[in-house]
């Protein structure tokens, strides 16, 4: 008989412990009729019924990382018309920085968790209003109306309990990616002879990083709401 510990703990990566260990032991019990190849294609097959939605998000989280990188840039490129004030410059930088890492968050939200999450809905509405202001931030009507809709956004979330879980879990998760790019940024500067790799790598650990730290920040504020409800929240 197979080892219950690696196939219970890997399934529990995409679902609760509970879950993951009822679905091993009803594995189990078949294996003693059907036998170990059966046993190990059923945990192939439940493996992928949980983290295809996963795997589409990160996919999908990455061409939105290609997609922003392929934006001609309104700030700093050579042709650009509007070049924000010297003193704003670092603000601009981090909402830059800010604007790619939502890119890589809010299509896997949408992907992973569906339309109708709080935390996927946040990100996308974010996502929308940093790239409107980096577009557009030189037109007084839309910085007024990004500011309202930023302000009403923080509003909703202190008002309703879900919303501020989907704004504590993304502004964590985000925090997380930015924070995890830099470092990688930083140990790529520390070795010359690992620099040209990591560099060239750099988007695939961004992806990597900040869809894992979706997964991680949505399954430990909403798992409690999930459990028994048929969703898998993601790793």
């Amino acid at each position: 008989m197979p080892n219950a510990f690696w196939p219970e703990w890997i399934i529990a990566r995409f679902t609760d412990r509970s879950r993951a260990a009822a679905i091993v032991g009803d594995l189990f019990e078949g294996a003693a009729e059907q036998g170990t190849l059966w046993f190990w294609l059923s945990v192939t097959g439940i493996l992928l019924s949980l983290s295809w939605r996963s795997l589409i998000g990160s996919v999908t989280g990455f061409f939105g990382l290609y997609f922003v990188h392929a934006l001609p840039m309104p700030l700093y490129s050579v042709h650009a018309v509007h070049r924000p004030p010297e003193l704003w410059v670092p603000f601009f930088g981090l909402l830059g920085a800010l604007c790619m890492v939502l890119w890589v968050a809010a299509p896997y939200a949408a992907v992973r968790y569906g339309f109708r999450d709080s935390f996927a809905q946040l990100a996308l509405m974010l996502c929308a209003l940093v790239t409107t202001v980096i577009f557009y931030w030189w037109i007084p009507a839309v910085d007024v109306t990004c500011l309202a809709v930023a302000l009403s956004i923080l509003i909703c979330s202190g008002l309703f309990a879900e919303r501020r879980r989907a704004f504590l879990a993304l502004a964590v998760a985000l925090a997380l990616g930015l924070g995890g790019v830099r470092f990688i940024w930083e140990l790529s500067l520390v070795s010359a002879t690992l620099s040209s790799r990591i560099r060239d790598s750099l988007p695939l650990f961004a992806v990597a990083l900040q869809t894992t730290a979706c997964g991680w920040m949505h399954r430990l504020l909403f798992q409690p709401n999930q459990q028994g409800s048929g969703i898998e929240p993601a790793a």
